[in-house]
């Protein structure tokens, strides 16, 4: 069962740092600037507190810079390599 993956990795915390006036950008952190009330250290709430951070970031990115983020995301990529499993 060779399963190959390859994912793309998005790196929140470039854009976060990008954006945000925050010293950390821990995701507790972020979760309080944007006012997110969810559990943390939880895979699920965790998850979708980073997606609502990053529908957050993408609001900041548009008014930053007059474009969409998520158009850009390869501009914030990292470099992933094919994975076998």
């Amino acid at each position: 069962n060779n399963l190959i993956l390859n994912n793309i990795f998005i790196d929140s915390l470039t854009i976060s740092k990008e954006l945000t006036p925050l010293q950390k950008n821990s995701l507790s952190q972020l979760k309080s600037y944007f006012n997110i009330n969810m559990n943390s250290h939880r895979a699920k709430e965790d998850v979708l507190s980073l997606l609502e951070i990053l529908k957050q970031l993408s609001i900041l990115y548009r008014n930053k810079k007059a474009k969409n983020l998520f158009e850009s995301l390869t501009d914030y990529k990292i470099n992933s390599q094919k994975q076998s499993i």
